[in-house]
């Protein structure tokens, strides 16, 4: 008698990477969730000051940082010296890859939209790691910060800084830098280091209105992720004229390194 033979999947059938990729990103996910729910329990002692307190802030979203890319299988290559003490970093904005990207390569203080404080537990995992939310369409709530960015500074945690205001898919130029933070680096006399952020795949990067999880279920699925750092120049914005020539002069910066790392 004979009958239909076996059905053979070899190991790069579409059905077995589809469930591959399914459980990897399940296990993921749930191990970032038991990163994050830990490093919530990790209590800073309340009676520290606050340049210590900046200081912790800044370790922890490094820890966390590297852990997290390290679950993900995000892999990071960099070019150029990591900075370190009080610098303010202008980097080309892709997504929500990019503070934890950059923050796994030394401590600090991201600044992120206000969007971000309000998400369900992520936003509370942020403000414990002591990220600064803005809301973009304040000018006071801007100066606010800023304010609490030049205590970073002092303190001597670096303050990281996404200039363009949003995220692109990193295909076309970039977006004017805003001269906000530029002003406070002169204030504060402290370097800006351009840096150059690129991921590949490109579609790792999370635009505009794309809902959150769809794409992190997207990426994660995946075996692993890129991301190419370049650290530039350090430049001293005391000696350009204003905070907007600082701003301009950065973006030009930060575009030559990504023609550069092509």
């Amino acid at each position: 008698m004979s009958g239909a033979p076996p059905l053979l999947l070899g190991a790069e059938h579409p059905l077995l990477e589809s469930a591959s990729g399914a459980a990897r990103a399940i296990g993921r996910a749930t191990s970032c969730f038991g990163a994050l729910c830990t490093e919530l329990l990790t209590v800073a002692p309340p009676d520290l000051a606050a340049t210590e307190r900046y200081q912790v802030a800044a370790g922890a979203a490094h820890r966390l940082s590297r852990r997290i890319l390290e679950i993900n299988g995000v892999h990071v290559s960099v070019r150029g010296p990591v900075p370190s003490g009080p610098v303010v970093l202008a980097c080309n904005h892709l997504g929500y890859l990019d503070p934890i990207v950059i923050g796994a390569l030394l401590p600090l203080v991201a600044v992120a939209k206000s969007e971000l404080s309000g998400w369900p537990f992520l936003g509370r995992v942020a403000s414990h790691v002591g990220t600064l939310f803005v809301r973009r369409r304040s000018a006071q709530h801007g100066a606010v910060v800023l304010r609490h960015a030049l205590r970073r500074l002092t303190a001597g945690v670096p303050v990281l800084n996404f200039p363009e205001g949003t995220t692109t898919d990193g295909s076309g130029p970039l977006l004017p830098f805003r001269r906000g933070l530029f002003g406070i680096a002169r204030r504060a006399r402290v370097r800006v280091v351009p840096v150059a952020l690129r991921l590949e795949p490109t579609d790792a990067a999370w635009v505009g209105g794309a809902a959150f999880l769809p794409h992190y279920w997207r990426v994660t699925r995946r075996p692993s992720v890129r991301a190419r750092v370049h650290f530039g120049e350090p430049l001293d914005a005391g000696q350009l004229p204003s905070a907007q020539a600082c701003a301009d002069e950065v973006r030009a910066r930060v575009t030559a390194l990504l023609r550069g790392s092509r």
